[in-house]
């Protein structure tokens, strides 16, 4: 299961994407040389998609779900644990969760569900 620093905050049905960002390279040309030089320049991390749904006994449980998961908004950097268990160390949340419209809905074994997706980025 998906963690945030050790801690299940994406609830039940956790769908997680990556993509990386592009590389960074110098081109550059210069008189006299035939063609171009490429420099490499490193990574430049990537962006985690999440998909997944709050669980609770009440919708209230569902709000307060989305409550914890914004206290992660915080400007530091976390470890992030996907689907797969690979870990990614720096990543930061800036608060962009997108909920289901309507709020919470009562689902089946008398539990409340609400919808989200929201976006990690990942610094290295």
């Amino acid at each position: 299961m998906a963690t945030l620093d050790g801690q299940f905050v994406f609830g039940a049905a956790v769908k997680i994407g990556h993509t990386p960002r592009a590389n960074a390279h110098q081109i550059a040309e210069f008189f006299g040389v035939n063609g171009v030089l490429s420099s490499f320049g490193g990574g430049r991390g990537r962006v985690f998609e999440v998909e997944g749904l709050f669980v609770g006994e009440t919708a209230g449980d569902c709000v307060d779900a989305e409550a914890v998961m914004r206290t992660f908004a915080d400007g530091a950097p976390h470890v992030l644990v996907d689907n797969f268990g690979r870990v990614w160390p720096y990543v930061i949340f800036r608060g962009e969760i997108q909920n289901t419209p309507g709020g919470p809905k009562p689902g089946s074994g008398g539990y409340w569900y609400w919808g989200y997706k929201l976006i990690l980025e990942g610094l290295a």
